[in-house]
Order: structure tokens, then C-alpha cells, then sequence
């Protein structure tokens, strides 16, 4: 549990981080430069990641008190599997991202 709470509290620090460095160079600069959108993005996608594992190890803890469709956890667990697929982070939008990181592909506002 404090493994997973470590993990949690890292990627909230992660994406606050991000989300700040892009309000100063909102100010600073009026816009949003391709590498600030792609640090983003990068730290939501493993926001999103560490989450559904996190939700899997709880679901592990509790054992099959976890698979009852009216647990916090089982619900937590249908949602988290859901945002895996969401348009904002699934394969394709990372490998998108990764591409625009490596200068492969022009840089695009929705990433």
C-alpha cells in the first residue's frame, strides 16, 4: 500500500509539475511549445498507466471482495481499463507523442 501510495503521489507530482511549467510558458511566451505539450502528455500517459496498476495491486489486497460489481474497486478497476483505451492515451496517442519528440512528425495541438 505505501508502494502504491508512493507511486500515486509521484505521478500527481509529476503531471502538477507539467501543468505548471506550461502555465509559466503560457504567460511568458503565449503559447505552448510542441516539447511542453509532449512533457504533458508524457506525464499523464504514465499518470495513467501507474493508475490501473495501482487499482489492479488494491484489487489484489482485497481479493475476491474486489470482484463484487458494487465494490468502490471493481468499479475503480471497469474505469481505470476504460481510460486505457481513451483517445488521450491510448497506443496510438503515444506513439504520436513519441514521434513529435523525435522530431519524426510535425507538432499537432492535441498532443
Amino acid at each position: 500500500l505505501i508502494r502504491a501510495e508512493g507511486i500515486w503521489a509521484g505521478c500527481i507530482a509529476s503531471v502538477e509539475r507539467e501543468l505548471e511549467s506550461m502555465w509559466d510558458e503560457a504567460h511568458r511566451t503565449g503559447e505552448l511549445s510542441s516539447e511542453q505539450r509532449v512533457r504533458l502528455f508524457t506525464a499523464n500517459a504514465a499518470a495513467n498507466e501507474h493508475a490501473v496498476a495501482i487499482i489492479n495491486d488494491m484489487c489484489a489486497i482485497t481479493g475476491t471482495a474486489a470482484m463484487h460489481r458494487a465494490h468502490p474497486l471493481s468499479r475503480c478497476r471497469r474505469d481505470s481499463q476504460s481510460l486505457q483505451g481513451h483517445i488521450s492515451t491510448n497506443g496510438s496517442a503515444i506513439e504520436k507523442a513519441a514521434k513529435i519528440r523525435l522530431g519524426l512528425l510535425d507538432a499537432d495541438r492535441l498532443v
